[in-house]
């Protein structure tokens, strides 16, 4: 059994205390983190096999991360910095603390993942969000993905306690799509979100949609 041990914790801590304040190097700093986007792994899953593949791509994820956060921490009025928060948040960590013997055959869903370190990485994740929406640079679209992100994420959850046979309660999904078309109603975003809302709103509760 291969570990693969990724210290996304300290990362998360060591970013986080770097001291907020402008830098010449942004341009540097925001190509850098575009190039590790960019990069591909030496193969497929298929041609390298399941761990060795994802062992890259949690490597790459990591960079990505640390890249993403430093370039945030410090250029905090770039005017970039929302494009590069979402294209950040787009490529979480993988969170592997160990692939188990069937990894090939079961790739990422046999691997251990590290809890502490992945509700860490969300936390943190939830208030670039929020911040983003908050901000007064940021744009519909930027401030659209960012509100999505948040029903679509909930409404999940209410059918996940559903399928559960536990509590939930749809109703106040229609008020908040509602409101999510009063702000974004112009964009073009919005016909695709609707279909998305409806059709899974009527897989949840027939006949609803």
């Amino acid at each position: 059994m291969r570990h693969f041990l990724p210290p996304f914790l300290a990362l998360i801590v060591a970013v986080s205390s770097v001291a907020v304040r402008a830098q010449p190097n942004a341009d540097a700093d925001h190509a850098a983190f575009n190039a590790l986007l960019a990069e591909k792994p030496p193969g497929t899953a298929k041609e390298l096999g399941n761990e060795r593949y994802l062992t890259w791509v949690a490597a790459q994820r990591e960079k990505i991360a640390a890249a993403g956060l430093a370039f945030l921490d410090q250029h905090p009025a770039d005017a970039r910095r929302w494009d590069l928060a979402i294209s950040l948040l787009g490529q979480p960590p993988l969170f592997v603390k160990r692939f188990g013997p069937d990894v090939e055959t079961k790739g990422l869903a046999a691997a251990e993942i590290d809890e502490a370190a992945k509700a860490a990485w969300e936390a943190r994740g939830d208030a670039l969000r929020r911040t983003l929406l908050a901000s007064p640079d940021a744009t519909p679209v930027q401030k659209e993905r960012m509100d999505w992100y948040f029903f679509a994420r909930d409404f999940r959850a209410t059918t996940a306690a559903k399928n559960k046979g536990e509590k939930f309660d749809y109703e106040p999904f229609r008020q908040r799509f509602r409101a999510y078309v009063a702000t974004y109603g112009s964009l073009p975003a919005v016909t695709t979100r609707a279909a998305d809302y409806l059709g899974a709103l009527e897989r949840a509760l027939p006949g609803a949609g």
